[in-house]
């Protein structure tokens, strides 16, 4: 029995692509909560490393300026003894790494099959979502509309997520992929699960309590609606203002959003630690995490991040790293900006920016973007080479 299992289990592998079959396998772990998924992450990369060791100096070499980056990141990390931050950037270099592989690996049929793994993976996770908070306020003497009712709430939404917010971060971009694919498929089931996942995850996202999800969600439709469809993108805006400005002035529809002038007043003392660490070394910057390591030369209370993308990259990589970063996804913005008013691939550069899009208009506010499971899935969507967009253009979905 033992014996016709391998022989099975190595007729399967000759016949398909074991890196293109440990994408897919590390695209849905990363759906499971980070202490599952990583290591199954770091099993998948080893083999990967391992299947590439004659050309390995090779991969290293394709890193280019992000290589450089990752090296400047753990030199500043060692000068500052910043040994969080050392740890840190050696995950971003074996994210990098994988990466590496993906572009090297991809075609338009496994990106399809990876944005729905994303999206639909996202139906699981809201139904957990929803059991924890409807068993914290049955268990704790509250009923179902609990996170309506109380301003100082004491569960958020999580599912497989570190917390609420990297959780909320998450169910926006299934929600952004949703629209894609329902827009895009000629397939009736597609749609039905499209409009299933725009459903659930917009409970999801209320469930999170994140304020700042609200604004976000709406910059990403509109977004993305502007390149599916321009003539539906104005009634996208006018509607999402109308929203919006009844939510201001009735904050009590949503959790949270009462004590909106308390959440900016501590973003504005987040935001000024972060700043005054950069300070403390503008040129450099203190390493990665460098937040969660010198936030004690100003306030008391610890924070794992800046709440800021700017501030926060700053803080970590000063002067000198942020053009370095910038350096690094030139070439990539180039190439993105250069097709942006092709329209044989409109719909794909609207998802890929929408992304972008997401990230840094969520970045105003919070970091969730550097989380292994939001960044892996961000990574994947937008780090499709041009040449496979318009064969993703070219098939049905």
């Amino acid at each position: 029995m033992m014996g016709s299992s391998t022989k099975a289990l190595k007729q399967f592998l000759a016949e398909h692509d074991v890196m293109i079959l440990g994408i897919i396998a590390a695209a849905i772990a990363i759906l499971f909560p980070f202490f599952f998924g990583a290591p199954i992450l770091i099993v998948i990369l080893g083999s990967f490393i391992w299947l590439d060791r004659k050309q390995f100096k090779q991969t290293i070499a394709e890193l280019g300026w992000v290589g450089i980056f990752i090296v400047y990141s753990l030199i500043v990390s060692a000068i500052n003894r910043n040994l969080i931050g050392l740890f840190a950037t050696i995950a971003v270099a074996l994210i990098a790494l994988f990466f590496v592989y993906y572009r090297r690996k991809l075609n338009a049929e496994l990106y399809v099959l990876l944005l729905k793994i994303f999206c639909w993976g996202s139906i699981p996770l809201a139904f957990m979502a929803l059991y924890q908070y409807l068993n914290y306020a049955y268990t704790h003497g509250f009923d179902m509309f609990y996170i309506f009712k109380y301003h100082n709430i004491q569960t958020r939404a999580e599912a497989t997520f570190f917390n609420a917010n990297y959780y909320g971060l998450y169910c926006v971009f299934a929600i952004t992929i949703a629209i894609y694919l329902f827009s895009r498929s000629n397939f009736k089931h597609t749609k039905l699960m499209s409009l299933l996942v725009l459903l659930l995850n917009t409970v999801s996202i209320i469930l999170t309590a994140s304020r700042w999800l609200l604004p976000t969600i709406v910059v990403a439709i509109v977004w993305l609606v502007f390149f599916l469809n321009r003539k539906y993108a104005l009634i996208a805006m006018v509607v999402s203002a109308v929203g919006l400005a009844l939510l201001l002035f009735n904050p009590e529809i949503l959790p949270r959003l009462t004590t909106l002038a308390y959440a900016f007043e501590d973003r504005f003392i987040i935001w000024d630690t972060g700043w005054r660490i950069f300070l403390t070394n503008p040129l450099i910057g203190r390493g990665a995490m460098s937040y969660v390591n010198y936030y004690y030369l100003f306030v008391d209370e610890g924070k794992m991040h800046a709440h800021q993308l700017l501030i926060d990259t700053l803080a970590n990589f000063g002067l000198y790293g942020l053009m370095l970063i910038c350096v690094s996804f030139s070439g990539y913005l180039r190439e993105t900006l250069s097709v942006l008013n092709d329209r044989k691939i409109r719909s794909e550069i609207g998802l890929i920016t929408s992304f972008i899009v997401i990230v840094l208009f969520h970045g105003l506010m919070d970091m969730a973007i550097f989380w292994l499971q939001t960044g892996f899935i961000f990574l994947v969507v937008i780090l499709v080479p041009i040449n496979i967009v318009r064969k993703v253009a070219e098939i049905e979905i």
